[in-house]
């Protein structure tokens, strides 16, 4: 008996190895930046930058300690990603900095990356541990996705965002958290390309079938993201994959078709869905909604029908429009104050010649309510 609780206990020790705890802190990061992406809360991702820098950290001084060699150069690309880390410190070396503390969250954020790298070149080396380590990436990127549908939809994470103090941005585009359609875009077509490595490697039908429905759900959230750019890309390498695992034979027919049919079967579901007008309720400190098809050069007339709920004698509401032009400047076009009302408010703009949409701003600083029941540009509904 007492031999047999030694051998668990070796057995134990040898997996508790400083390899397996760092594949552990590679996997968590991934998964917990998935959740926290376009959190404006600074404490969780200063966390997590802190904890994979140090760990690097004692993960070399040990390697150093059992004399391994070669942990952080071992090509000419370690060298160039090592110059490029060495420059993200010159402002603080020679004084040039304009903050000190938005330089170091900016040096540590570089370095956590780094020391992500350095973790991963030398753990991630067997091919069961990178199979392990596309898997989290993979499947932990639905949470954004599934953040994006929801905001798009019911919304019935609304106390999540909140809590992350998540970019809060409306738009006709599929954001997520990210803030930014053309980022989520790109994230979801690097994963999509793991998925169709995963899925042409893999014997089992279970695994097959769950990455293909990964693979239609990341396409379908990527054309909602409208960036046309990615789309075409994504587009090309898809009907190439498709077009292989026909002549290789590896895909039937009969699923090209249900693929087909489940997307278009979403799509007529997704856009009756969203033709259904909902009043927008902004009890947060601030929330930004984006308006997309404006023209330059052009005069438009915005209709609010607003109601607000305060107790104070004096305006807590701001309303501000402002265009955003292709370069992401920004020209402030009008903006109107609030404190009691129930009434519609009317504003007349005149964009410019660069604009590319524009934004309407709501600030609320007691964190009362006010709701926009109707929103009409040039007397029609949007």
């Amino acid at each position: 008996m007492k031999k047999e609780k030694n051998n668990k206990l070796h057995e134990l020790k040898s997996k508790i190895t400083i390899d397996n705890i760092g594949l552990i802190v590679i996997l968590l990061t991934i998964i917990l930046l998935n959740i926290f992406i376009g959190s404006n809360i600074k404490d969780p991702i200063w966390i997590i930058q802190t904890i994979v820098s140090l760990f690097t950290l004692i993960y070399l001084t040990v390697k150093k300690i059992q004399k391994e060699k070669h942990l952080i150069i071992k090509g000419k690309i370690d060298i160039a990603v090592l110059i490029f880390m060495i420059s993200t410190i010159i402002p603080l070396i020679f004084n040039t900095y304009v903050s000190l503390e938005g330089t170091i969250n900016f040096i540590l954020k570089y370095w956590s990356v780094y020391g992500l790298y350095i973790l991963t070149k030398n753990i991630v080396r067997d091919k069961e541990k990178i199979k392990i380590v596309i898997k989290t990436i993979i499947f932990s990127s639905i949470i954004p996705t599934i953040f994006g549908f929801d905001k798009f939809t019911i919304n019935i994470f609304e106390p999540v965002y909140k809590f992350l103090n998540s970019v809060n941005i409306e738009d006709t585009r599929m954001i997520s958290t990210f803030g930014y359609a053309n980022t989520l875009a790109g994230y979801l077509s690097f994963t999509i390309c793991l998925a169709i490595g995963m899925l042409r490697n893999t014997q089992k039908k279970r695994n097959k079938i769950l990455y293909c429905i990964y693979i239609l759900i990341s396409a379908i959230t990527i054309i909602l993201t409208q960036s046309k750019f990615v789309l075409a890309i994504d587009a090309l390498i898809i009907i190439g994959f498709i077009i292989k695992e026909i002549k290789d034979k590896k895909i039937g027919k009969k699923w090209i078709i249900a693929g087909i049919t489940a997307i278009v079967l979403f799509f007529i579901y997704f856009f009756i869905a969203i033709q259904i007008a909902e009043p927008l309720v902004v009890t947060e400190e601030e929330k930004t909604c984006v308006i997309r098809g404006i023209e330059s050069n052009k005069s438009y007339k915005l209709d609010f029908d607003i109601q607000t709920k305060t107790d104070k004698s004096y305006d807590v509401f701001e309303v501000s429009i402002v265009e955003v032009n292709r370069y992401f400047a920004e020209n402030y076009l009008a903006n109107f104050t609030l404190g009691n009302f129930s009434g519609t408010k009317t504003i007349n703009i005149q964009t410019g010649e660069q604009v590319d949409h524009i934004e309407i701003r709501i600030k609320n600083s007691l964190n009362k309510e006010i709701k926009i029941s109707e929103f009409r540009i040039d007397d029609k509904p949007y």
